[in-house]
């Protein structure tokens, strides 16, 4: 079965958006992280990301996350 073009544009941009997804998510546990450190923002990127995914977000959206100690 051959999709049509419209299947094509729908399954990129649902690609994309998945892929961003997946680059904020993972970037904000990055951060999370590096906050429990103590470890400063460096950059504007890095300080939205603190502003707009706090602890108390992805402690929500990641409840069942276990953190582990070095």
């Amino acid at each position: 079965m051959k999709m049509n073009k419209g299947g094509y544009i729908f399954s990129f941009i649902f690609m994309i958006l998945f892929i961003l997804d997946v680059f904020i998510s993972f970037f904000a546990c990055y951060r999370q992280k590096k906050r429990r450190f103590g470890i400063k923002a460096n950059n504007n990127f890095e300080r939205y990301i603190d502003v707009k995914y706090d602890d108390k977000l992805l402690n929500k959206i990641y409840n069942n996350c276990i953190y582990i100690e070095k």
